[in-house]
């Protein structure tokens, strides 16, 4: 029975201690912060859109790394058609994206390196 109680204790204390710790990673793999990269390669590193919903432009914060390849984003609708295609300046970090004349919806946007898809997320147009 006492250690069983220990372990209870043990426990809770580590918990305690951990558990600011395990909300900091969270914060860090979800990107709450528009800074944050989402997705990270060793050729490049993409942020999420921003502001999600998106009223009139949409932000993509990036950072190509191989600057050997073409990179570009592509906005898609809900149904797969195009209804727009980027092309990343490897000199900057952020693109702006003028959305105003979508109509409100789901969409999304993928960065494509020399044609392949590499990442891939959706967003909303208000």
């Amino acid at each position: 029975m006492c250690n069983s109680q220990f372990d209870y204790q043990f426990m809770r204390k580590l918990l305690l201690l951990l558990l600011p710790i395990l909300m900091l990673l969270s914060c860090y793999v979800m990107g709450e912060d528009k800074g944050e990269m989402q997705f990270v390669s060793k050729a490049i590193e993409v942020g999420k859109v921003y502001p999600n919903p998106v009223k009139d432009v949409a932000n993509i914060n990036y950072r190509i790394i191989e600057d050997t390849k073409i990179y570009k984003v592509v906005i898609r609708n809900l149904i797969g058609n195009t209804v727009g295609s980027y092309k990343l300046d490897p000199h900057k970090d952020n693109i702006h994206i003028d959305l105003s004349h979508l109509p409100s919806g789901v969409y999304f946007y993928s960065i494509k390196k020399a044609e392949q898809n590499i990442y891939t997320r959706k967003f909303l147009v208000k």
